[in-house]
């Protein structure tokens, strides 16, 4: 099997080979418009219905906090039975399109791993359309999967705050170094044990929609079945490749810390030196945008040369 050295080179090559770059950006920025422009034109029409959901509830009441005249609905039976339902409603919309794109961002990757420049790939990549609602029951399985796996963390840790808090209440609020400090640990460990657990599924169920998107006709349930076995034993491997890309990974985060710092800056410095540092910062934003996306691109189409990787070996295992 390829280093990840080496995958990471190929997917470099692949990437910027016979425009497979644009294709894929092109289709994942084509499909968040279509999810985005649903969205819009669902919230339109129950506006024009007058129908409220818990986002704008909760807007209208951070709006009273600075401006009392700003309305609050009043919680009645009714008005809790349309933003639920409003609420519901969007979310629905929401699953079915996460799943759309999904699938047709996978498509493209698919045909971008095998070097596949047949066909329209642009109609290809919007072809989840056809079969919205099996792909809205996988996207709702694998959110109730990090769900679970997030609740499996949770339940025990919570339990441990509550059993932790009255011994540590009294100094929490007599201001104790210690008391804070352990407050502190504690939370540290609770989230790193959350991440460390919500990686399971991440990595467990990471080429589901690839999987999808190379047999069609599937089923979600085998979509599933074929990701657990294509994974097991190489979970911690598809880590290991994430990790490989430390420095460009390093290097946007440094670039972000650099733009906070300089918008931070920004209105301390005279008027000259603003024009030119604001300048600076609008390049330095474009940049980093175009350099998240390129980067996003890049650990995706090498993940999924590992896939490729992965899914010849245990064919060839079979045979």
């Amino acid at each position: 099997m390829k280093s990840n050295d080496e995958l990471r080179e190929l997917a470099w090559k692949r990437l910027w080979a016979d425009k497979w770059f644009g294709r894929l950006f092109g289709a994942s920025f084509l499909l968040g418009i279509c999810g985005y422009a649903v969205s819009t034109v669902l919230r339109s029409i129950l506006g024009r219905l007058n129908v409220q959901d818990w986002q704008d509830y909760a807007q209208a009441v951070a709006m009273n906090r600075h401006d009392v005249t700003s309305p609050v609905p009043n919680l009645t039976n009714d008005y809790i039975w349309q933003a639920t339902s409003s609420t519901c409603l969007e979310g629905f919309f929401s699953f079915i399109m996460a799943g759309i794109t999904a699938y047709g961002c996978a498509v493209v990757l698919r045909k971008c791993l095998r070097n596949d420049g047949e066909g329209n790939w642009l109609a290809e990549a919007f072809e989840g359309f056809k079969w919205p609602f099996g792909l809205l029951w996988m996207q709702l399985r694998l959110t109730l999967t990090y769900l679970g796996w997030f609740l499996v963390g949770a339940i025990p840790l919570g339990a441990a705050a509550g059993f932790c808090y009255p011994r540590l209440s009294s100094g929490i609020a007599a201001g104790s170094v210690e008391a804070l400090a352990a407050v502190m640990l504690f939370f540290m460990l609770a989230f790193l044990v959350l991440i460390l657990l919500m990686c399971v599924p991440f990595y467990r169920y990471r080429f589901l929609y690839l999987v999808k998107a190379e047999h069609p006709d599937w089923s979600g349930n085998a979509c599933f079945s074929a990701c657990r076995r294509l994974m097991k034993g190489n979970l911690k491997r598809s880590f290991r490749l994430d990790c490989a890309y430390w420095k460009p990974i390093t290097g946007l985060l440094l670039l972000c810390f650099a733009l906070g710092i300089s918008a931070a800056a920004l209105t301390a410095v005279p008027t000259p030196v603003q024009l030119a540092l604001g300048f600076v910062l609008l390049v330095g934003v474009v940049a980093t945008v175009a350099f998240s996306v390129i980067l996003t691109q890049y650990i995706g189409v090498g993940q999924g040369l590992f896939y490729l990787e992965i899914k010849d070996t245990q064919e060839q295992e079979r045979n």
